[in-house]
């Protein structure tokens, strides 16, 4: 199958529709960088894959952001041998959404059957790959478009499996490959199910020895004259535990849950005689209480009742007591006031005739008028001894002592009665309310009406006799248990002798299960060995066959001046087939060398050029009769531009050519190599001229024919 036609519309570099006749033996496109060639070449690619590796998830940036209609649609035409075999294929997306359509002869398909029916059409070999379109994608990224980033790509960034795998693929080995893969992981998870496999056959194993060491262990069985005995004992101690604690119903008689059951009856005996206890104790402390009822409470409630009138009589004295005080002090109040002001005014006289004594004269010392000398001073005299005698007295009335005294006296007889009181109806308020816990608790130790010290004495000696009822079934029960534990022991044996056939019998149908296990892995890995082998010998042989295709392109290009031979080595590493492109000197001692380390980019960029025109023209089905090269000549020096252009032109025989190039010289060149030459051929150039938000001016032009071809004869 080769290329026809392609419509591009909205993709990258094509916003607007775009119409391209590619129905040619060698397509040159030619333009300045950044004008559409790659996008025309990417269309392809897209259209038939629906993906652009380099772009990775980045997939919306196809769409070109000038497109009116902002979706990429592609829409291309191959055809085979005849113009009947015609397969037309049309892929858009707006972003979100991709649609994929597939017609021919006829036939109309969708979405994953128009996947199969493209690749009946162009690569019937991918239809059984378990990703078709990544297995499509990768078969036309290293046999049939070299994209212009991506020359050293399979030389460079696939691994050396990766490689190995890439021509597998083409040769028709890759679902042989995938099978390989496929057999090698299942061989190693059943390799890890045979070491689960192993490790329960070794804890099989143990636990064979480990129940034989048990059974050993064990004494012997006894007659089955001891078991009945130990049966007869169990019934009737579980009849008399039954009487005396809540344990209820005997159970039957199982040895080897006997002993679990009494330990558990036991434990409930000894939570019975506990709470036994705790019920004495609660009535021991209850009759005590009861001899601590006043014999008499009617009196001690009259004699309340009686205080009750005595407080309230004395409360009215005190207050009467006090009023009379209050009353006294204040009257003795006023009388002091009164004898303080006298006092005041005597002493104000005593003072002023004290003075006057001393400056007394024939006339008076203030108004200078003659006066009554002997009578002035005889009144002041008066006046001060009276003064004098005030002064001497006694002091200012008090209030009555006996009305304090009285007040005292009031107060401590009511002190005396209210203490009394408050004491009688606190034991009043306790008697009160030991009433009314009285019921609940004699409910609690199993009384309903108890008259006194004597029901709970006779209580404490029912509770008493059931303790030691208990003890001595606790005794017995112990005793019964050593004899469980013989019994058990003899009831374990048997068991484990059962599980230790049970145990043997399972780890000799797991150790014939390992053995069957590593038979079918030996299997398995004779089977990945002969696979490896195949896969390797189909690889090897047309490796064999594309080595002299290389070597021969190779040499026309004729990157290195030492490294004239190409060598595919292919070979076998970790379970992986490997292949490496290695270059040799053929006059130096040394063999083999990576080119990476001796070759120049320009060298590495011819090699890998070599390298996939090799697959091209070498490997017998490709998806597509084709070779897209993406500006190959940029990557090469000026000294090998001429052999690439004479392998194109020989390539053109056997392969449709789509070839751009950014150098316009050097279309016009290819324009000469790639010349149709005959009644025959075609041969077109797209130069891309300028870019616009509309997309590329283009301009395509037919190649004329040549009679014949020119050759070049050099005389002898």
């Amino acid at each position: 199958m080769r290329l026809a036609s392609l419509n591009i519309s909205g993709f990258r570099a094509f916003p607007s529709d775009y119409y391209f006749d590619l129905d040619a033996d060698a397509v040159i496109l030619s333009g300045s960088n950044g004008t559409g060639k790659t996008s025309l070449l990417d269309a392809v690619l897209w259209a038939l894959t629906g993906s652009l590796g380099r772009f990775g998830k980045k997939s919306a940036q196809i769409v070109s952001l000038y497109a009116p209609s902002g979706t990429a649609r592609v829409s291309l035409r191959i055809k085979g041998s005849t113009d009947a075999n015609v397969v037309e294929v049309t892929r858009q997306f707006d972003g979100n959404k991709a649609t994929f359509l597939v017609s021919t002869g006829g036939k109309r398909a969708e979405g994953l059957e128009a996947e199969r029916l493209l690749l009946e059409h162009l690569w019937p070999e991918g239809l059984i790959a378990p990703d078709v379109s990544t297995t499509l994608h990768t078969a036309l990224t290293r046999s049939v478009y070299l994209q212009q980033d991506l020359v050293r790509q399979f030389l460079e960034s696939d691994s050396d499996d990766a490689r190995f795998n890439v021509v597998g693929e083409l040769v028709g080995a890759g679902r042989i490959t995938e099978f390989q893969q496929e057999l090698e992981s299942s061989r190693n998870a059943w390799s890890r199910g045979g070491g689960e496999l192993d490790r329960r056959v070794e804890s099989l194993r143990e636990e064979v020895d480990r129940l034989h060491s048990r059974v050993n262990s064990l004494a012997p069985l006894d007659s089955a004259s001891s078991i009945e005995t130990t049966k007869n004992r169990w019934f009737s101690w579980w009849s008399e535990a039954c009487k005396v604690a809540a344990l209820g119903d005997a159970p039957p008689f199982y040895p080897s849950r006997a002993m679990t059951t009494l330990t558990a009856a036991l434990q409930g005996l000894q939570a019975e005689r506990r709470s036994l206890q705790r019920q004495i104790e609660d009535a021991l402390a209850l009759a005590a209480e009861f001899r601590d009822v006043p014999e008499n409470l009617s009196a001690v409630t009259a004699r309340r009742d009686s205080l009750k009138v005595k407080v309230d009589g004395l409360t009215l004295d005190v207050s009467k007591a006090r009023d009379s005080l209050r009353q006294s002090e204040a009257a003795a109040a006023a009388q002091r006031e009164a004898w303080l002001r006298m006092k005041e005014l005597n002493d104000d006289l005593a003072a002023l005739a004290t003075v006057a004594l001393r400056h007394l004269g024939d006339k008076c010392p203030v108004c200078q008028q003659s006066y009554d000398r002997e009578a002035t001073l005889a009144h002041l005299h008066l006046l001060t001894r009276e003064a004098t005698t005030v002064s001497k007295s006694v002091g200012p009335p008090t209030p009555p002592s006996d009305l304090s005294r009285q007040l005292s006296e009031a107060e401590a007889a009511l002190t005396s009665a209210a203490t009394e009181l408050r004491d009688l109806q606190a034991l009043i308020g306790r008697h009160e309310r030991w009433l009314e816990s009285l019921p609940p608790r004699l409910q609690q130790l199993g009384l309903v009406n108890a008259s006194g010290v004597d029901d709970l004495e006779q209580l404490v000696g029912v509770y008493t006799t059931n303790i030691n009822l208990i003890g001595d079934l606790y005794r017995r029960g112990e005793a019964l248990s050593l004899q469980l534990a013989r019994v058990s022991e003899q009831d374990q044996r048997s068991e484990l002798t059962k599980a230790l056939a049970g145990a043997e019998s399972s780890f000799a149908a797991a150790e014939l299960e390992a053995s069957e296990h590593q038979r079918t892995g030996r299997t398995a890995t004779t089977i990945l060995e002969a696979t490896r082998d195949a896969v390797g010998d189909v690889v090897e042989e047309q490796i064999r066959q594309i080595e002299p295709i290389v070597e021969r392109i190779y040499a026309r290009i004729d990157p290195h001046r030492a490294f004239k031979e190409v060598i595919l080595s292919s070979r076998y590493k970790g379970g992986r087939g490997r292949l490496s492109a290695l270059v040799r000197d053929p006059l130096a001692p040394f063999g083999e060398q990576d080119p990476h380390p001796v070759f120049s980019s320009s060298q590495l960029n011819a090699l890998a050029v070599a390298l996939f025109l090799g697959l091209n023209l070498g490997v017998p089905s490709i998806p597509l009769k084709a070779a897209l090269l993406d500006d190959p000549l940029q990557s090469l020096d000026d000294v090998n531009l001429l052999g690439l252009l004479d392998t194109l032109r020989r390539t053109k025989e056997t392969r449709q050519l789509l070839v751009s190039t950014h150098d316009d010289q050097l279309a016009r060149l290819m324009e000469i190599k790639l010349r149709p030459v005959g009644n025959h051929g075609r041969t077109i150039r797209i130069h891309f001229q300028e870019w616009s938000h509309s997309g590329p001016r283009i301009e395509v032009s037919e190649i004329p024919t040549v009679a014949e071809e020119l050759k070049v004869v050099i005389a002898a």
